[in-house]
């Protein structure tokens, strides 16, 4: 644990309080330590010259794998969830020193300016909003390939 002059540093706490925030929503899941890369990128002559068995338990493992990848990205999206939802509510006691007519993001990034708690929250948001946008392609990529791994077992022993 970081501490600066004796207390936790901000990146603990935030860490701390995202931790809890998710345990109380149930997003607190163990991490899958299995490689998952081979199975994603196999080529399809390698898919044919699996058996009817080993296709049946890569399409397994692949359906777990997209559940996982489904609870990263709900985590993620807590995640910003959270961090919307805590600026909303550190910033609004200054919304009055900020023109109404400005565009809420703007008003955000001037607080930010001088508040470093705005700052390191809107930089984990941004974090995992780029988390949501990586691991959303993942989906799409298990499905291809368990679609390759259904369509070669008609047929087949």
């Amino acid at each position: 644990m970081s501490q600066v002059n004796g207390n936790p540093s901000l990146d603990t706490q935030l860490d701390e309080i995202l931790d809890e925030y998710e345990k109380q929503h149930g997003l607190n899941f163990p991490i899958v330590t299995e490689d998952m890369s081979g199975y994603l990128n196999m080529s399809r002559d390698y898919i044919e010259s699996l058996d009817r068995d080993e296709r049946s338990l890569i399409a397994l493992r692949l359906a777990q794998y997209s559940l996982y990848v489904q609870k990263l990205i709900n985590r993620e999206r807590a995640r910003v969830s959270f961090c919307d939802a805590t600026i909303r509510s550190i910033c609004a006691r200054d919304w009055v020193n900020y023109d109404k007519y400005f565009q809420y993001d703007i008003r955000v990034a001037a607080i930010a300016l001088e508040n470093e708690v705005i700052k390191k929250i809107l930089k984990i948001k941004n974090h995992a909003q780029v988390r949501v946008l990586d691991l959303e392609n993942i989906p799409f990529t298990i499905k291809h390939i368990s679609d390759i791994l259904m369509r070669s077992n008609y047929g087949r022993e």
